[in-house]
């Protein structure tokens, strides 16, 4: 959340708008995007997880919850670069997430996590040459 909120005006800036999907209460959605300095962004409210569904989304392994690369990202993220060690997230821990790039109703792009310590490139994700405006 905190790499989405840093780099959320260059998305913009690709002509991507950034919409995230989350599996809890609007309120708790809300103070948590506020946490991340996520104020504006948009979301889809899923509590049953159909989105997640409906783009492929499974529900996260043993292994893709606390493989070694996880133990090693936490450490990285939570140590070195003082995120801390506790785990945020809202809803279903056992969700595995995914990046979509969406335009005139088609997936452009996309990037399904195989590990919860997957790190998409965002900006990639977000460029998309036929979404210009002309």
């Amino acid at each position: 959340m905190t790499e989405l909120a840093s780099l959320s005006e260059k998305i913009e800036q690709h002509y991507a708008h950034l919409v995230l999907v989350h599996l809890a209460d609007p309120d708790t959605a809300e103070s948590f995007f506020k946490q991340y300095g996520l104020r504006d962004v948009d979301y889809v409210t899923d509590p049953d997880g159909l989105v997640y569904q409906q783009f492929g989304l499974l529900k996260a392994t043993l292994q893709q919850m606390m493989g070694l690369k996880v133990w090693l990202r936490t450490f990285q993220q939570g140590v070195l670069k003082g995120h801390g060690l506790n785990s945020h997230f809202i809803g279903d821990g056992f969700q595995m997430p995914g990046v979509f790039q969406l335009y005139e109703g088609e997936i452009k792009e996309s990037f399904i996590h195989q590990s919860i310590a997957d790190k998409p490139d965002y900006l990639k994700l977000a460029f998309c040459e036929e979404c210009k405006p002309a």
